[in-house]
């Protein structure tokens, strides 16, 4: 096993993670899970056992009116034998909640657990622990105009717009969620 590869591969894995997460590709995201999946989201405050209940959590919880990011920085990638691996991941987030004029920016570190079936690397357990955030009122005063992905207008520009062939791939399997 090359294990500067297999270490790459799972860098890629949680990179995805973050995209996937930010624009709301959950059921594509939870694909790159096991089954069994486990979670220990804000210091346990969200965790949860398998695909479904994760899907459930991000569907319920992270609507279109809900702006996120999510960096993950650092990663100390550690192969443990074939198919298994742990991972730990220094991240940064903002999280605009535009319906409750609130944001929240924050960091803290990711600790993962990867397992590999059929040749591919998924995540079997992931969470975090917050080293420190703030939640601050966040006011939309006349002069500032918040736009994001999921705002029809901005869709619509996107779908219009000329594209390359790798973009054309990709935004043509992007599902729009309805909330």
């Amino acid at each position: 096993m090359d294990e500067l590869l297999e270490i790459e591969k799972i860098k890629q894995l949680k990179y995805r993670y973050f995209r996937l997460l930010d624009m709301k590709q959950f059921e594509e995201l939870v694909s790159h899970c096991t089954e069994d999946v486990t979670t220990a989201y804000d210091n346990g405050r969200n965790s949860f056992s398998g695909r479904a209940e994760l899907l459930e959590f991000f569907t319920e919880n992270m609507p279109k009116t809900m702006y996120h990011q999510h960096q993950g920085h650092h990663p100390e990638i550690t192969i443990v034998d074939d198919s298994n691996a742990t991972g730990i991941w220094h991240f940064e987030d903002t999280v605009l909640l535009s319906d409750q004029d609130m944001v929240i920016r924050g960091t803290g570190i990711y600790w993962d657990e990867y397992q590999k079936q059929d040749g591919q690397w998924l995540i079997k357990h992931t969470g975090y622990e917050r080293l420190w955030c703030t939640m601050e009122p966040y006011h939309q005063a006349e002069w500032r105009q918040v736009r994001g992905f999921f705002d029809a207008e901005e869709r619509e520009l996107s779908r219009s717009r000329p594209k390359t062939p790798g973009e054309a791939a990709f935004f043509g399997g992007i599902k729009i969620p309805a909330k």
